[in-house]
């Protein structure tokens, strides 16, 4: 019976984090992370204080902090994860453009040259390709936590660029 009254005081916590956490870990939308922080940074410094002047709080409140710290690290780890695992793909299909060039002479037209299907390269980039134009390579995906924002590889530099509006 503890259990359930323990858990009916953290009901709306644990909701709130849910709802939070679903919608927050979705491609793109790790950006909002900042105004749950806004609201957050400031409701965990309270709930330190309350819990230190009110004893009896500071279960709840200790609880309802862990809540929402782990709901913030699933948070980030969902869209460190996303980042990093785009980037490692999107860097073994430079390699493949590179060894190409290499081997042919010249950069090749469509990514289908290298064995990617249109399919594979919406599944690994969401929005994302490689082109040619007047023989210039073109490689970039949209960023994976921000929208409006995309990462393109730059073949003359050799490194990546971050493109912001």
């Amino acid at each position: 019976m503890a259990i359930r009254a323990w858990l009916s005081t953290l009901r709306s916590t644990l909701i709130g984090a849910g709802i939070v956490t679903l919608l927050l870990c979705q491609p793109f939308c790790g950006f909002m992370l900042f105004l749950v922080l806004l609201f957050l940074l400031p409701w965990l410094v309270a709930s330190l204080w309350i819990g230190f002047r009110h004893p009896e709080q500071r279960a709840r409140r200790a609880s309802q902090a862990a809540i929402w710290l782990c709901c913030v690290s699933l948070i980030v780890g969902v869209h460190v994860y996303r980042a990093t695992s785009t980037r490692h793909h999107a860097q073994l299909l430079v390699e493949k453009v590179i060894a190409y060039r290499q081997s042919h002479g010249r950069y090749p037209a469509t990514a289908q040259a290298l064995g990617y299907s249109d399919k594979q390269l919406r599944e690994l980039f969401v929005m994302g390709g490689y082109f040619l134009t007047d023989g210039k390579p073109y490689l970039f995906y949209a960023s994976t936590y921000m929208p409006f924002e995309s990462e393109s590889y730059d073949f003359a530099l050799r490194q990546w660029q971050h493109q912001g509006r």
